[in-house]
């Protein structure tokens, strides 16, 4: 069986991350745990919790190329300074962490839909791009103070 043209498993995992990535800033704010320490502790719990589940893995698989390896390594600095800043703003009682977070998490669906043609040459049928842009007007939306 299958859901969104992904088999179930897939869909629960899908959904179990976006719940894992919108949880952490929620519980440091609940807690009124200092913005450092959210970001900190998610970053080191988040690297022992991917090693964790990777060794098995490691043992079994070949050693890809150094540019690979370079590249996915600058991309992760890049991962680890966007968290940095996204705990920055979901810790900030200033800002609303639902219309913040709601920013980024449907900003990484049209991010992964671009970079999936641009990189892979998946193609983004007419009615999959109207949802695209029915997801910016909704991003305006829900940001939008009324």
């Amino acid at each position: 069986m299958q859901l969104f043209g992904l088999p179930l498993p897939s869909v629960a995992i899908g959904v179990a991350i976006a719940v894992s990535f919108t949880l952490w800033p929620q519980i440091g704010r609940w807690y009124g745990m200092p913005i450092a320490w959210t970001n900190s502790v998610t970053l080191v719990m988040s690297t022992i919790a991917g090693l964790a589940l990777s060794v098995h893995d490691l043992r079994t698989v070949a050693i890809p190329n150094a540019a690979g390896i370079i590249a996915v390594g600058l991309v992760a600095l890049f991962n680890g300074a966007a968290v940095y800043f996204y705990s920055q703003k979901t810790g900030d009682p200033t800002i609303s962490i639902a219309a913040f977070g709601t920013l980024v998490m449907v900003s990484m669906v049209v991010s992964n839909a671009a970079l999936s043609w641009a990189l892979h040459k998946e193609t983004v049928s007419v009615i999959q791009m109207g949802g695209l842009a029915l997801i910016v007007v909704g991003i305006i939306i829900f940001t939008t103070k009324w």
